[in-house]
């Protein structure tokens, strides 16, 4: 099942986003062609079966087509984790904003490594507040800084090198 309406930009350059659901809509993965055409936005899909198929932009004048229901011609889909929503949970950190410290807490359903790293506003990692094996279960890191000046900061659970999620915080000092 294929889906379409997301946009990303960069560099004043907007690039069309594809979403794709293996099981009816109940998870959903997104693509982002890496085409030379460049589709800014995409607007339709149109499928003939469950393998062959296209997507194209508003004016159906530029499109991608796939003959397998999931690899384009251009690029593919691919399925970046077994893991379904449910599976782990990255709470908001508490108290946020907060002064000096502040605690994460996290939930996994399966083992695995976990690692949460610490990230500021322009993406440069800050450093890495954990990076180990970790059983199915609920947890609570601690995360004192007195190096990070106020402003607005990030942390990401990745589960065996794969991203789950992100959260903001807020320092204020």
């Amino acid at each position: 099942m294929w889906g379409v309406g997301g946009v990303v930009c960069s560099d004043f350059n907007a690039r069309g986003i594809l979403y794709f659901s293996s099981n009816g809509g109940i998870n959903w993965l997104f693509q982002l062609p890496d085409t030379s055409i460049r589709i800014g936005q995409y607007f339709f899909t149109d499928f003939v079966d469950k393998n062959n198929g296209w997507a194209y932009d508003k004016f159906y004048a530029t499109g991608i087509h796939t003959t397998t229901g999931g690899d384009t011609t251009f690029t593919s889909v691919r399925q970046i984790s077994d893991i379904l929503p449910g599976d782990f949970i990255l709470h908001q950190n508490y108290p946020n904003p907060f002064n000096g410290s502040t605690k994460i807490r996290f939930e996994i359903n399966k083992g695995g490594t976990v690692s949460i790293g610490i990230f500021d506003i322009t993406g440069k990692k800050l450093m890495e507040l954990v990076n180990k094996q970790f059983t199915s279960g609920e947890y609570e890191v601690d995360y004192t800084t007195n190096d990070n000046s106020s402003g607005v900061y990030f942390y990401s659970l990745r589960v065996d090198g794969i991203l789950m999620d992100t959260k903001k915080m807020i320092v204020l000092k």
